[in-house]
């Protein structure tokens, strides 16, 4: 309904960028990456300086598979707007996760820290970020900052739990490894993060020879 209204807005006004951003976001929660970057295109050619509408595109990208374009929209993003502090973090997170660049990557975590130091999604990428670079203890304060401030702010995220429990395995602490992942499962909507969560218990009870 919400894109049926907005597409008669569009077809009335069809130089709207804004109506075609809030088009490419309900395609994007539909996970309809082809429209949701088609219509984030239209936006941005509207208004080629406006940093939201690259950094959802570059989204929209990412969640299809397109990692050039990914990595090339987020850095649009940032260039257009330095202090896009969700575009620092995005871009960092994924240097670590595909292994590019893992200084550069907490480089632009950090910045993205520096502008929302209140934001546990941040946190945790920071965290995750000293994880990578063998920083155990500097990742379980970040990855606990992160537990903190959703808390306070009634937000979960099983990443966070996951997170924690990656660092505990890697100092054989398995206890509380396993204690952190499952408090991770319930809270994972899809069954393919339970099972990968699961593996890893699996993998600390053959550790110990249950």
């Amino acid at each position: 309904e919400s894109i049926r209204i907005i597409k008669e807005t569009i077809s009335k006004n069809p130089d709207s960028a804004y109506a075609n951003f809030l088009l490419g976001l309900n395609y994007l929660g539909l996970e309809n990456y082809k429209e949701s970057i088609s219509a984030l295109s239209k936006a941005h050619a509207l208004e080629p300086k406006n940093s939201l509408y690259v950094f959802y595109r570059g989204t929209a990208y990412d969640k299809s598979g397109d990692m050039e374009n990914t990595l090339n929209d987020l850095k649009k993003s940032i260039e257009l707007d330095p202090n896009n502090s969700n575009a620092h973090n995005y871009l960092g997170y994924l240097y670590l996760e595909k292994n590019i660049d893992r200084d550069r990557a907490l480089q632009l975590i950090k910045r993205a820290v520096e502008l929302e130091p209140d934001n546990g999604a941040f946190q945790d990428s920071l965290g995750w970020g000293y994880y990578q670079l063998d920083k155990l203890e500097d990742a379980i304060h970040h990855l606990n900052l992160a537990v903190q401030m959703m808390t306070e702010k009634n937000e979960t995220d099983p990443v966070v739990f996951a997170h924690l429990g990656d660092v505990y395995f890697k100092k054989n602490e398995f206890v509380v490894a396993v204690n952190y992942w499952n408090r991770a499962i319930p809270l994972y909507q899809k069954m393919d993060d339970k099972k990968r969560i699961r593996s890893k218990i699996q993998k600390v009870k053959k550790l110990q020879g249950q």
